[in-house]
Order: structure tokens, then sequence, then C-alpha cells
């Protein structure tokens, strides 16, 4: 059982020491019941030392218990803070590209459900070991009293268990189509959020998208979900049959046909009174170790879980920086990169590309929308891998295990940037008043403030938002920056202090800038124009080399 495997792999002498707890606490508690079941029979003959002995393994059992179930919080929480983490780096592992394929939704659901999935079903995991462990060593005394009622009894055991895993079997069968409908209800979700305005705005659209799009998809969760769980409650329902009738069994049949002592009948009766108990407990940690089982399986399908060997993520953080030392140059050599579209098979492709960027430069990456202009800015900044050609930092080749140390060479902001709350201290010693500096540069002064290296607030407006960007791409003090449509956003003066202030700045202190825009009047600020149509490189200008075109 694979969330057997989670719990054991986090902290095993731990999980040793809790199985043996449980096995004692399982054991004695079964003895205690078989003290019981003697002390009744010998009524009569009572004595101090059957007391003792009743209160001395009370107190273990309750010890142990204690001692297990402190084992286990600490066991379950670890793996799950353990399994958190892991996840964080294997996302931030898996290739970008593979991540936009994947969708949003379906990494926000893995993160989410699955994992709340998990920390729901582990603290029950060592408690089924327990009640498991009990009802075995119900089932040794019951051989012990009577091995003849011990037959019919596994026999009727037998029987409930297969009826009761037919049923599993389907209900986590349904519940893992459930699992796949919740993705979809996800991406509804990022719809309600992503196009509030848009669904606001326009009456038929927002009824079509609640009584449409979000109601199928909810209601379709929620009918697997509640069907799945009815297979659990049916299985649950055939188990207490079962039990009830070997319980009939005994009392109506076997006392008789087996001419059992009434001392016999009695053990029988305490120890199966005692097992219901347990039996009760394993079928209502069965669903949610189940629902854990489908989460577990989603998260390999997704390529996310237990795929990379633990050293070589742990690597990526923090990465090498400066690897290929001091930045001089970049170089594309028939750099190719392709990838497929949702259009009936479409591809595209951008390259080939042959063209080197040197530190001081100002780049321009120009073109059409569709043209490949982002893609070749996240070839050139490692988030894409190339088909095919080279990619070169200073005359060494980037492969894919050197991916992490090249990213270390660049701050962007794309045009799907993300704003994050604390700011990274850069290399400059003067790192607050270069913050003051930039915020009144930027017109944010009278807008937000920095407090112990985080910002006051993010609920500014989009060019506000895109110029904070540029101020954290400017203070992590990388060799190489890339501005997707940086200016886009932005009134007159802030497009014009970018391309005449910023940009020339940042070329004075040795950076290679690489931008995508659209503004023909700044096009004299660059010192290379690499222009793109349909993912081809058409038209290179460059004052310091020619262009392979």
């Amino acid at each position: 059982m694979e969330v057997i495997q989670l719990l054991r792999q986090n902290s095993s002498k731990l999980f040793v020491f809790s199985i043996i707890c449980g096995v004692i606490s399982g054991v004695l508690s079964v003895v205690l019941v078989g003290v019981i079941n003697d002390t009744i029979s010998s009524i009569d003959n009572l004595n101090s030392s059957r007391l003792i002995l009743f209160l001395s393994i009370t107190i273990v059992v309750i010890v142990s218990r204690i001692v297990f179930q402190i084992f286990v919080i600490h066991l379950s929480n670890n793996a799950i803070y353990e399994t958190r983490l892991k996840l964080a780096r294997l996302v931030l592992y898996t290739p970008l590209r593979k991540l936009e394929e994947l969708g949003g939704h379906r990494v926000l659901s893995t993160l989410t459900d699955d994992i709340s999935a998990i920390s729901t079903a582990l603290p029950t995991v060592p408690t089924l070991f327990v009640n498991l462990i009990a009802i075995l060593s119900c089932i040794a005394y019951l051989a012990w009293l009577s091995v003849y009622a011990i037959i019919v009894i596994l026999m009727f055991i037998i029987l409930g268990w297969l009826g009761y895993r037919f049923m599993e079997v389907k209900a986590l069968s349904i519940l893992k189509e459930g699992r796949i409908e919740q993705e979809t209800l996800f991406a509804r979700l990022a719809e309600l959020t992503g196009g509030i305005i848009e669904l606001k705005l326009n009456s038929e659209r927002r009824s079509n998208f609640i009584n449409n799009d979000l109601h199928l998809s909810a209601d379709n969760y929620r009918k697997h979900n509640v069907v799945g769980m009815l297979h659990y409650l049916v299985a649950h329902g055939w188990g207490q049959l079962v039990y009830f009738c070997l319980f009939g069994l005994v009392l109506f049949f076997l006392y008789d046909y087996l001419d059992m002592s009434v001392e016999i009948l009695t053990g029988y009766v305490i120890t199966l009174l005692y097992l219901i108990g347990r039996i009760e407990i394993v079928m209502a940690v069965l669903p949610p170790i189940g629902k854990s089982s489908v989460a577990l399986a989603r998260i390999h399908e997704l390529g996310f879980f237990l795929q990379v060997d633990a050293a070589e993520v742990d690597n990526i953080l923090p990465g090498d920086n400066m690897l290929f030392g001091d930045f001089e140059y970049l170089e594309m050599k028939g750099m190719i990169y392709k990838y497929n579209g949702g259009y009936k098979n479409s591809s595209f492709q951008v390259g080939p590309i042959n063209t080197k960027f040197y530190k001081g430069q100002i780049i321009f990456i120009v073109g059409g929308n569709g043209s490949g202009k982002s893609t070749l800015a996240k070839v050139i900044a490692g988030l894409y891998s190339p088909a095919s050609g080279d990619l070169l930092i200073n005359n060494h080749q980037v492969g894919e295990e050197h991916l992490h140390a090249y990213r270390e060479y660049f701050s962007t902001v794309f045009v799907n940037y993300y704003l994050f709350e604390r700011l990274l201290p850069g290399k400059e010693s003067n790192f607050d008043e270069l913050i003051e500096m930039y915020l009144e540069k930027l017109g944010l002064t009278d807008k937000v403030e920095i407090i112990d290296g985080k910002l006051s607030t993010l609920d500014l407006s989009q060019g506000q938002r895109k110029r904070l960007a540029l101020l954290s791409a400017y203070l992590e003090d990388r060799p190489v920056y890339i501005f997707d449509e940086w200016a886009a956003d932005q009134d007159p003066e802030f497009r014009e202090l970018f391309y005449r202030q910023i940009l020339p700045d940042l070329r004075k202190k040795g950076k290679l800038i690489i931008a995508i825009t659209h503004d023909d009047r700044f096009f004299d600020v660059a010192d290379q124009i690499v222009r793109l149509e349909y993912g081809q490189q058409s038209i290179g200008i460059d004052k310091y080399t020619n262009l392979n075109t």
C-alpha cells in the first residue's frame, strides 16, 4: 500500500517503533479479553492476583496506545510536511512547457485536494494496522478456544471480505473518475476568477457559465463522490450483515452442534463483541485510505511524485550561480524550438536562429502577434528546451543538466509575470537607497513602501504592478534582462523613461537587455534588432556583428 510506504520512508525508525507499540496494544487488548473471560468463568474463585493481572495489562494497553498515538501524530504530520515540500520542488523541477500543457488547474488540484486527501488518510493508517492486529489476535484466541468453530467462522470472514473487496474496487474506480472530473471543476473555477469582469458584463455568458459549464462539472464531481461513498456504505452494510449472521451462527447453531461448554460460548460472545468494534474502526478508515490511494495514483499519473531522484531535485534549490563564469555573450547556432498546438495536431516552430548577443547590448525582438517572440525569449532564458541546434553561453554549450544553473544569469518580466511580496536583496550594499531611488523614479513613492523587505501592498494598477516587477528584476542584478512588452501598459512618461533611461543605464552596467517590443519609435535605442515572422528570423540589424539569416 503506497500510503504505508509514504509513512515508512519518512522515518523508518519511528515507523518501526509505532508498529511495535501497535502490536503490543493490539495483542494485549485481546489478552485482556481473555483475562475477562477467564475471570467470568472463575467468578467464584477470585483473588488479588487476578486483579493485579487485570490492572497490569490494562495499564500496558493504555500506555502503549498513547505512545502509539504520539508516534502516529509525528509520523503523519512529518510525512505531509515532506510531501508538500517534495511536490513543490518537483513542480519547480518539471519543465515549464509540461506544466503549461498540464494546465494550472491540474497542478493546483494536486497541490490542494490530493494533499488534503492524503493528510486525512495518513493518521488512520497506523490505526488500521493496530486494529487488524487485534482482529488477527481475536481469531487466534477463538481458534484456541475451539478449532472446529474457527473453521466455520473463517469461511464467513472470507465471504465477508470478498463481498467488501468487490464493492471497494468499484468504489475506487468511481472515485478515480470523480478525481479526474475535479480537475475540470478547478478549470471552471479558474474561469470564474479569471473572467469575472466578462461574466459581470454579459448576462448571457454569466447564465451559460453558471447553468451549463459550472453546473455540469460540479454536478458530475458530486455524483461521482456520492456514488463512490455509497458503494463503501453498501460494503460496510455487507460486512455488518456477515458479522451478525456469524454471531447468530455461534449462538443458535455452533453451541449445540459442537456441544460447546458455557465457558467457551462465553469466550466466543465476549470476543465477538470486542471484534465488532475493531471491524467497525477498520471499515471507517478504509474510505479515506481509498481516496488517498486515488490521490497518490493521480499524482503518479501527472509525473510529479517519486519520479526524480531526491538529491537531484534538492540540487535545484538554490541554483549554481555563475557556473559558466562571468557573462560575456550567449549564442544560438541553428537553434530550433517546436511544439504541437491543440488544433488538429498543428505544430509551430521557432527558428532556426543563428546569432550572438553580447553583454552591454540592447536587443529588440520584434514581429507580429503569434510570430514566436515570447517563445524565443523563453528558449533564450532556458525555460523551454530547444528541439535542435545549440545554445551557448561564453562558448559553453548549455545542456539539459545545466539549465538550472544557466537560468541564474537571467532576470525577466514576461507578460504573465507574477509579483512577489518580498523583494530579494541584490549584490549592491546600498540596497535600501536603491529601492527609494527607483520607487521615486517609477512614480511609486506615494503608492507603496518597503517594510522589512516586503511590499506594503500589491493592490495596484496593472502598470504600477509592472513597474514594481521591473524594480524587483533590477534589484536581482543579473547579467541578462528580458522584458516582454513591458512598456505596453505604461503611460507615455514611463514608456519614455524605460527606453531612454532605464535600458541605457542597464547597458552602461554591462548588462545584456533583450526586449520584446512594438514601439518602433524607440528602435534607435537598440544595438541589434531581431525580427520574427511566423517563427522565422527574417531580418537582422546589428551594429556589432552580422546575423546569419
